[in-house]
């Protein structure tokens, strides 16, 4: 048996009559990038992981230059895009993406990686020093063939050749040609002759045609004009509908915060001044027709205890009210001023003793400093 062929031909240069086929081109400004002192900063297998890229089998190349990982089935196991090109570059998945990352911001190479089964996309870029325009004498890699004569003879070489004029065989053939060529005056026709026809015009065809253009451009016209009403109609009927759901939401929400806002014043504000107006009112109106005779008072400290009440006659003297009275009854006319607007010295003057009302002087002047401190810690 013989022994089988070298793989590799120990002489750099090709042999008359030899060609290079099964190889790939590199770009000279990529071969030193990726050999470069920054690239192996990065890592040493810069080089090697590039070749394993350009020299990836065919069925891995989507079209030429684009490599598409989509994953595979090894051994009965599914593997990943990424497994897929850690077993084509066999380096770590530390170092492939290092390289990968730094190829990539140098734009020796483009890489996506998408989700949902996408895969991954290498994209070998070109570099820029490496090409040229395509147009002029670089256009035309090699020479322009041109067909030469044929080199056989006219006459067949097994024929004897004829000592004779070959330019008339046929003496029965008389030419009506002239000898020395063409003559200069034209001949009249013969009687029996008759001039050629003139070629029918189709009159008509070209009139339609003419007429059948502007009949194209107004329907052309007609059915743009259509179209554009049809997408106007679409396109406003979609944006008012947008605009209105905007609009009722916008509504709903900021009527909502109103409304909150409205419930949270009057249980806050609103309400409570309302209940001490109508207990002071109510006690007022008892007290001025005789119906209360006395004040029942109970402090926090008395809850649980029983009951105790105590007459108390009001008399033009001494005070005679408690602080928490005071501030109560100043709260109360802060609470007339800010609803009715019935000002401090007007509802004291009511209710003091001066004018028949059942707070004292030195109460009514108690209950005006009170109001007063409550006013300025309120901020009125």
């Amino acid at each position: 048996s013989t022994a089988p062929a070298p793989r590799f031909v120990r002489r750099p240069n090709l042999q008359d009559g030899e060609r290079r086929i099964n190889f790939s081109q590199i770009d000279n400004d990529i071969l030193s990038a990726i050999t470069s002192e920054e690239a192996i900063a990065v890592t040493h297998s810069m080089g090697h992981i590039y070749l394993c890229l350009t020299n990836a089998p065919f069925n891995l190349f989507e079209r030429h230059g684009v490599l598409h990982l989509t994953g595979s089935v090894c051994d009965g196991k599914h593997i990943t895009a990424w497994e897929q090109l850690l077993r084509l570059t066999l380096v770590s998945g530390a170092t492939l993406k290092k390289a990968l990352r730094w190829m990539h911001e140098q734009g020796i190479i483009g890489y996506y990686a998408g989700k949902n089964g996408v895969g991954i996309r290498i994209f070998l870029n070109r570099a820029r020093a490496s090409i040229a325009p395509a147009h002029g004498v670089d256009r035309q890699k090699n020479l322009h063939l041109v067909r030469t004569a044929n080199t056989q003879p006219p006459a067949a070489k097994n024929e004897a050749p004829f000592n004779v004029n070959q330019e008339v065989q046929d003496k029965e053939i008389n030419t009506p040609a002239p000898k020395s060529g063409a003559e200069g005056r034209t001949r009249d026709l013969p009687s029996n002759s008759e001039p050629p026809l003139p070629l029918p015009q189709n009159n008509n065809t070209s009139a339609t045609e003419k007429n059948s253009f502007p009949e194209m451009a107004a329907s052309v016209s007609q059915q743009i004009a259509a179209l554009e009403n049809k997408l106007s109609a679409r396109l406003k009927e979609d944006v008012e509908s947008i605009v209105r759901s905007v609009a009722v939401k916008t509504m709903s929400q900021l009527a909502s915060q109103e409304f909150t806002r409205q419930r949270e014043w009057f249980e806050a504000k609103a309400l409570p001044k309302a209940v001490r107006v109508a207990q002071h009112e109510t006690f007022a109106f008892l007290r001025k027709n005789g119906f209360v005779t006395g004040h029942t008072s109970k402090t926090a400290t008395d809850v649980g205890r029983s009951h105790q009440h105590s007459e108390t006659v009001h008399h033009g003297g001494g005070p005679t009210r408690t602080d928490a009275e005071i501030i109560e009854i100043a709260e109360s006319c802060l609470a007339l001023w800010e609803v009715q607007g019935k000002t401090i010295e007007r509802s004291l003057a009511e209710i003091g003793s001066k004018s028949g009302g059942w707070l004292s002087p030195a109460d009514v002047a108690r209950v005006r400093q009170t109001a007063m401190d409550l006013s300025n810690q309120r901020g009125n």
